[in-house]
C-alpha cells in the first residue's frame, strides 16, 4: 500500500512511469464516472482522497461529504 496519491506524487513522482500515471488517471476517472452515476457528488475531491493499493492502481475515499445531485 503506497498511500494517499499526494504522498505517491510527492515522494515517488519521478519513479513512476507515463504508464503508471496514465493507468492511475483511469482508475481515478472510472471512479468519478461511477459517483456521478450514482447521481453524487463527492464534494471533497482532491488527491488526499484518493489511495494508492500500488504505485498503479487508486481508489476514491472519503464519500462522507458525498451527496445526492
Amino acid at each position: 500500500k503506497q498511500g494517499s496519491l499526494r504522498k505517491l506524487l510527492d515522494n515517488r513522482y519521478k519513479e513512476l512511469s507515463w504508464r503508471d500515471k496514465i493507468v492511475n488517471l483511469c482508475y481515478i476517472a472510472d471512479g468519478l464516472v461511477a459517483i456521478h452515476e450514482a447521481n453524487l457528488v463527492h464534494k471533497d475531491f482532491h488527491s488526499g482522497n484518493i489511495v494508492n493499493h500500488n504505485t498503479s492502481s487508486s481508489f476514491i475515499t472519503d464519500f462522507g461529504l458525498c451527496r445526492p445531485v
